[in-house]
């Protein structure tokens, strides 16, 4: 199964009692969702541009 950056933007965890903070993952998965969305288009741009 490939991971695209809208996969990572909607993870979701369970909790445990002693687990992490959820905001600081979600916006930790966020911007790896965005910088991954980035390095897409830049690879798309590139084969475009590629004969």
């Amino acid at each position: 199964m490939r991971i695209t950056p809208i996969d990572i933007a909607h993870k979701s965890f369970g909790k445990k009692m002693m687990g992490l903070d959820a905001d600081e993952v979600m916006d930790f998965l966020q911007q790896i969702a965005a910088q991954m969305e980035s390095l897409i288009q830049e690879r798309n741009t590139f084969r475009n541009e590629t004969p």
